[in-house]
């Protein structure tokens, strides 16, 4: 990740990208806070990655129980795959927001000048 205000570079790490749910990161090097903008591709991924991981447990389901599956899903098989998609999601999000995002200035200072 490149810092807007000193355009130096540091690493997204986990200890990072844990506490800031919502992409916003301080700069180690001059201690400004910047944020990551939700571009429309972002969304997309994330709207992919979430149908990928019901689709695929729909399959498992439909496979291991032949003789149920075309009964609704409980609201327990929900919660856990809600909860399997977050697990999921993650690794890929921190790697998207590494790779693929970029860091831009906080509204506050860009209005300030």
């Amino acid at each position: 990740m490149t810092c807007p205000y000193c355009n130096r570079d540091f690493p997204l790490t986990w200890s990072r990208y844990a506490p800031s749910p919502f992409g916003r990161h301080t700069c180690p090097h001059c201690g400004k806070r910047s944020a990551l903008k939700a571009t429309l591709a972002y969304i997309a991924v994330l709207v992919i990655e979430t149908v990928v991981v019901y689709g695929v447990a729909l399959v498992i389901r439909a496979v291991a129980f032949l003789d149920r599956w075309r009964e609704r899903p409980s609201l327990l098989w929900f919660l856990e795959v809600s909860a399997l998609a977050f697990l999921v999601t993650f690794p890929i999000d921190r790697f998207y927001d590494a790779r693929f995002r970029k860091l831009q200035r906080s509204r506050r200072d860009t209005h300030a000048h």
